[in-house]
């Protein structure tokens, strides 16, 4: 592994340590399980709320999943 990829993939994975606990500030019901660095940094997470294990690669995942999560809670209210 080149020098360069080596510090490229350790800061994708501290950007994704902080992503980790971003999560578990905002929303309680998500528990962080793990954090992954392979293929691609991403973080497997567990709803509590509606007992199923999503993983997200990127804040757009994160919030695209709350935004869906929100709605359908709206349409079975």
């Amino acid at each position: 592994m080149s020098e360069q990829h080596h510090s490229i993939s350790s800061s994708s994975l501290s950007a994704m340590q902080v992503f980790a606990l971003r999560i578990a500030q905002e929303t309680p019901n998500l528990r962080v399980l793990e954090v992954f660095e392979s293929p691609r940094p991403f973080l497997l997470v567990r709803d509590t709320l509606h007992g199923i294990v999503v993983a997200f690669s990127s804040e757009a995942d994160y919030l695209t999943y709350r935004h869906t999560v929100r709605q359908e809670g709206e349409h079975h209210a």
